[in-house]
């Protein structure tokens, strides 16, 4: 099936990183693979996060955080065979695998600059708690009855001002001296273009039926999105 997204390939020729995380095979049948976009965009980062990885017999498999956690027995050494459990973080590969994505792009566009080339960066779910499996692991009684605050210091959190106001959330993990993170794009309000695409859609519906009257979205102070209908007279 060809490619259909609207800004292709014009976004490419301008990207320095690509990133998906559609099941292997999926970008390479809409011609959007690694291959293809060296093509059209020569020294481009093209960085994959899957479940299971680009191959054995379950890479082509769609999966997520708790599958992932299954697959690779870490819900076993959390609990058992017969009370498997989840890691106590809850999500570990879903936050893990994107450091480790995001890791090899940096690597990849550090050795660009170096050498030229395009390179392609994978990481998977079911691979990051695998890899975390490998590490030694904290005995029992060295983390089952932590005691204390556990909230966070005024360093681990930052404010971002955003289409909802100013948000308060977490820092990035990894922090660096001289060049503080921050949000280039933060959150915004989606909703806001949805509402006027279909008040559009609507207007024009309304004219083709032969309805006189006008149609605009109104917010009440709630904040609930609302749609009115003004009949002319």
């Amino acid at each position: 099936m060809p490619v259909t997204i609207p800004c292709y390939p014009q976004c490419i020729h301008d990207a320095d990183v690509f990133i998906q995380s559609f099941r292997p095979g999926v970008c390479e049948r809409r011609g959007l693979g690694p291959k293809d976009l060296a093509r059209i965009r020569p020294r481009i980062i093209y960085v994959s996060v899957s479940c299971y990885g680009d191959g054995g017999p379950w890479a082509t498999r769609g999966g997520y955080e708790p599958l992932s956690q299954t697959a690779n027995g870490l819900a076993v050494d959390e609990g058992s065979y017969e009370h498997p459990r989840f890691a106590p973080t809850r999500t570990l590969n879903d936050l893990l695998a994107a450091y480790l994505a995001a890791t090899g792009a940096l690597g990849a566009l550090i050795r660009r600059a170096r050498e030229g080339g395009s390179y392609h960066a994978k990481a998977s779910l079911t691979g990051a708690s695998m890899w975390v499996q490998k590490l030694e692991r904290l005995r029992d009684d060295e983390w089952r009855n932590i005691s204390g605050d556990l909230t966070p210091l005024p360093v681990d959190l930052m404010r971002t001002q955003s289409g909802f106001g100013e948000l308060k959330h977490a820092a990035p993990i990894v922090r660096f001296s001289e060049t503080p993170a921050f949000w280039d794009k933060p959150p915004t309000c989606l909703w806001r273009g949805f509402f006027a695409l279909a008040r559009q859609k609507v207007i024009q519906s309304r004219r083709r039926l032969g309805y006189p009257g006008d149609f605009g979205p109104a917010l009440s102070n709630s904040g609930t999105s609302h749609i009115v209908l003004r009949q002319s007279v």
